[in-house]
């Protein structure tokens, strides 16, 4: 008797998913702002395939799990402060986003757990070509002053950003500031640890299969065309990223053990104190150290205002996205700093998303979101050994762009972060000796099922 499904399951392959994994990662590399939108058609197709395939456990999906569910608590939180916000934000619009990041996740890792492992080592290398491909473009973005953004702007002249962002003449974009690449850059320093260990796995090898010197010239270019790409632009908040991801492998190659633990109490050190740490940074006026870049002045003085304001509404803060409109409604009146690029001023956002969790969420969203990471660490601590290393610098990378760049609530941003986890994923599934032959659904360390 013909079994319809599985002609067409096996008719349909995950050759659709494939593709769209390359062209999605390409694309939120080249447009980060569209990194959301990436991840959601890269679900879209991934769970149509799985259905075709007959590979999504829907009551999987509703099944809880603390990682998946801290995260998205901490959007619901954001969504319910509509109730107490103190300006009238869309909240409900900024929880939503952080909610539909983590089910996209959620759905994409439980498509994918039904694949084998050959199939995550041709998305993993899929992943790793959409890399390869976004990384060299943005590279000649660089060198060629962002000719392509200027040519699409030119022309499709509906998609131009703010006018703040780029110079026309006789109404052509004719420079874009340097600085409008940063973007990019964050998603590629985000992305670097998982493409540089598919890429080892593809033209090094592992173990018996470790091939020639040239497998280790090319992977030496990819490292060094990201350090290139990343040390070139001005985006400070990458660079430092990098090094403490360096420092955090490092660590774990010496052993996995204090690595996790040091990620650890850095984390709760991170969430718990930053508040007076910043506080007292203010007080002390370190902004007014003339060896810092203006950004990082501008830094200090934004978290240290920030962090005033969050002792006032301690408890549950002053609702998701309020921070942005107190802060414009206070620009005109807001004390001058002599000498100092901005006033003294919360800003658009605080350039520091655990900062922004207690200024907006109060003591409620900080707890949330340490618990999340807290939980997160301790199921990558339960992954293979070999893995972890590599893992724990993708979370020194997060945690680190989390402390000093953009805002909890840009959708784009939060999408940042599921592609680096989803990477990591694909390698730690498709890499030989791994000691796991399905993915696992999000991060539950049951490997080896």
């Amino acid at each position: 008797m013909n079994d319809t499904p599985t002609t067409i399951a096996r008719l349909s392959g995950w050759r659709w998913t494939e593709v769209t994994l390359g062209l999605t990662v390409a694309a939120a590399l080249l447009v980060p702002r569209g990194a959301m939108t990436m991840l959601a058609v890269l679900a879209f197709v991934a769970a149509l395939e799985a259905l075709l395939r007959c590979r999504l456990d829907g009551w999987a999906l509703l099944k809880p799990d603390l990682v998946a569910s801290a995260f998205l608590g901490l959007g619901l939180l954001g969504m319910f402060s509509v109730l107490w916000q103190a300006a009238p934000a869309p909240a409900l619009q900024h929880g939503a986003a952080l909610c539909i990041n983590v089910l996209l996740t959620w759905l994409l890792m439980h498509c994918l757990a039904g694949a084998d492992r050959d199939t995550h080592r041709h998305l993993a290398r899929a992943a790793l070509l959409g890399f390869v491909v976004g990384l060299a473009l943005l590279l000649f973005e660089l060198a060629t002053e962002q000719l392509l953004h200027r040519l699409l702007f030119n022309i499709w002249p509906d998609v131009r950003p703010a006018k703040t962002t780029y110079f026309e003449r006789n109404g052509l974009v004719v420079k874009i500031r340097f600085e409008q690449i940063n973007r990019s850059v964050a998603m590629v320093a985000l992305l670097a640890w998982p493409a540089l260990v598919i890429a080892r796995d593809v033209v090094v090898g592992t173990g018996q299969a470790r091939r020639t010197l040239w497998g280790w010239l090319v992977l030496t270019a990819l490292a060094t065309a990201i350090v290139a790409q990343i040390a070139l632009s001005g985006h400070e908040s990458s660079k430092l990223a990098v090094l403490a991801s360096v420092g955090i492998v490092g660590l774990a190659w010496l052993s996995n053990r204090v690595a996790g633990w040091t990620l650890r109490i850095g984390w709760l050190a991170v969430v718990a104190l930053v508040v007076p740490l910043t506080l007292l940074a203010f007080q002390a006026r370190l902004f007014e150290t003339t060896a810092l870049q203006d950004s990082g002045r501008a830094r200090l003085i934004i978290w240290g205002v920030a962090a005033e304001k969050a002792l006032q509404a301690p408890w549950l803060g002053v609702g998701a996205g309020s921070g942005l409109l107190l802060d414009a409604a206070e620009a005109q009146s807001a004390p001058v700093l002599a000498g100092q690029p901005i006033k003294a001023r919360t800003g658009q956002h605080q350039h520091n998303v655990y900062l922004q969790v207690w200024y907006e969420l109060g003591l409620a969203g900080a707890s949330i979101l340490l618990i999340a990471g807290w939980l997160l660490l301790d199921r990558l601590a339960r992954l293979p050994p070999m893995s972890q290393g590599v893992l724990f610098g993708c979370f020194a990378v997060a945690a680190s762009m989390a402390g000093f760049s953009y805002g909890l609530w840009q959708p784009w941003f939060q999408a940042a972060f599921a592609w680096s986890f989803l990477l990591a994923m694909l390698w730690t599934t498709s890499a030989a000796g791994s000691g796991g032959q399905n993915m696992p659904s999000t991060l539950d360390g049951q490997h080896n099922k």
